[in-house]
């Protein structure tokens, strides 16, 4: 009877390790799953934050291509305190958000929206920052301790006091493969100092690499214009009317071929 016992318990506990095996796996996969479904997430949010202010008409989207996208970002709103023939006045950068907000001060290299009205409504003209520098003149008198920025423009023009701007900076989104062998959604600033963009960021991933057809890669990009036709790459980015974005990312299985997740997203751009 004990044999028998003993037996019957062995099968039992078989039994139960087997399954627990098993739901250990299934509880693995769900968490892996979950986990790669946050990055294709994150990778189409940062997509979609990047193209969230972007207008095809002013000259925001710069680079169009399946596996890069470069777009001019807002990086700043002020107005002009003062002005003569190529320079401007702005608030700094600690002053009143009723006058300026900056996530980064102008610098050379950033673009300069300012908004005209007159008899025959508003428009945005752009200009070119060729310098900045803190300056002694005041910006009214609203934190008078905080120096104000000189702002020198490429182009010889005056712009009267009270004219609203907004900064823009190029930034560049890219399928690449990191010195690890992994690939990512990274992210480049532009170094206006240097007048290039800087070294290559992770952004999110990682991703599918670009072994394989369209159909295989971790990350590509395709337009269509306002009438719904696929747009020819690289796009012409005054014609954009939407982008869609396909992410893929790898998902690991134990004694399983390997197999990934995709996200398809349609970003609609401002008109």
């Amino acid at each position: 009877e004990i044999i028998i016992s003993l037996t019957v318990m062995s099968g039992v506990l078989a039994v139960a390790a087997h399954f627990s095996v098993h739901q250990l796996r299934f509880l693995r996969s769900i968490t892996e799953m979950q986990s790669v479904r946050t990055q294709l997430g994150e990778t189409s949010a940062i997509i979609a934050a990047v193209l969230a202010n972007a207008h095809p008409a002013a000259g925001d989207i710069l680079v169009a291509e399946d596996t890069a996208l470069e777009v001019r970002l807002t990086t700043g709103v002020s107005v002009v305190c003062a002005a003569t023939p190529g320079r401007v006045v702005v608030p700094g950068a600690e002053e009143s958000a009723a006058l300026a907000v900056y996530s980064s001060v102008p610098q050379p290299g950033d673009r300069m929206d300012a908004l005209f009205v007159d008899s025959a409504g508003s428009t945005w003209l752009s200009f070119s920052v060729a310098g900045s520098a803190t300056t002694t003149e005041r910006c009214g008198d609203v934190h008078p301790e905080i120096a104000p920025v000189a702002l020198t423009l490429v182009e010889p023009m005056t712009l009267s006091a009270g004219t609203p701007l907004r900064f823009t900076r190029p930034f560049r989104l890219s399928h690449y493969r990191s010195s690890d062998g992994v690939w990512y959604l990274g992210g480049r600033d532009w170094n206006g100092a240097q007048r290039r963009f800087n070294t290559v960021q992770p952004l999110a991933g990682p991703l599918l690499g670009r072994e394989g057809g369209a159909e295989d890669r971790g990350f590509a990009l395709r337009y269509v214009d306002s009438l719904g036709n696929e747009l020819s790459l690289p796009a012409d980015p005054g014609r954009i009317a939407s982008v869609r974005v396909v992410v893929r990312a790898p998902r690991s299985s134990d004694g399983e071929p390997a197999s990934h997740d995709s996200l398809v997203r349609i970003i609609v751009l401002r008109r």
